[in-house]
């Protein structure tokens, strides 16, 4: 009986299992899909010329388009730090899920060992009765 319970149990805990990765599976792939889009349309940042210019016009020329590449990295940063935050609080769940899991095969595990000291019991009393 113990072995038919701890088979299913496993059973099921595979079955969750892969039910979670499913879901996680089909959210993030919406996810990476825009990311997708966004890269595809990657913004074109043009670098300062080597030669530092002359004039003043030059300077505040090439100040626009370095300002203009600080501007795209820190979206792409801010883009970056939003898909970590997303990333580790899927973990987070993820670790306080198979922490309930857990708890849940440790409270069986102590209710068939009950189980087992209740049959017990009740075998000592059958044995027992056949003495009065």
């Amino acid at each position: 009986m113990n072995r038919n319970n701890r088979l299913y149990g496993i059973l099921a805990a595979g079955v969750l299992t892969g039910l979670v990765l499913a879901v996680i599976v089909a959210f993030s792939w919406g996810q990476r899909n825009e990311i997708e889009a966004a890269e595809s349309t990657p913004a074109t940042i043009t670098l300062p010329a080597e030669d530092p210019p002359d004039s003043v016009e030059g300077l505040q020329a090439e100040n626009e388009q370095l300002r203009a590449a600080l501007d795209v990295l820190r979206e792409r940063e801010e883009t970056y730090r939003a898909q970590l935050e997303t990333a580790n609080q899927t973990i987070l769940q993820l670790q306080q899920d198979s922490g309930a899991r857990y708890q849940e095969y440790e409270d069986d595990d102590e209710y068939e060992e009950h189980e087992d000291e209740h049959e017990e019991y009740e075998e000592y009393e059958d044995e027992h009765e056949d003495d009065d």
